[in-house]
């Protein structure tokens, strides 16, 4: 399997920034490292696309959505030919089905 592309979604991008701001509030240096985690995880699916499980909601898995977790958060994606596209990046804790 070769390398896919990973193409944050605007969605995703507005999820991350709004983590980034809310954490930020408490620690400026937590949130520094929670990014570049997320980021770095994201991109690992350049090389495992499907390393994350199926959405355990049938709704969003019949869609083809997979997550990452990393701590509380979850990335939502979808890989679609050579690309894995980033959905959504939602706490694990909201109750997200009926955000898709």
């Amino acid at each position: 399997m070769g390398s896919f592309e990973v193409r944050f979604l605007e969605a995703a991008l507005s999820d991350l920034e709004e983590i980034t701001i809310y954490i930020a509030t408490e620690n400026k240096e937590a949130v520094k490292e929670l990014h570049a985690l997320i980021i770095t995880r994201a991109k690992e699916l350049s090389t495992l696309p499907y390393r994350g499980p199926k959405v355990p909601d049938e709704k969003i898995s019949a869609m083809g959505f997979r997550y990452l977790s990393i701590g509380k958060y979850l990335i939502f994606y979808k890989t679609e030919k050579d690309t894995v596209f980033i959905h959504r990046i939602l706490d694990g804790r909201r109750d997200y089905p009926w955000l898709f």
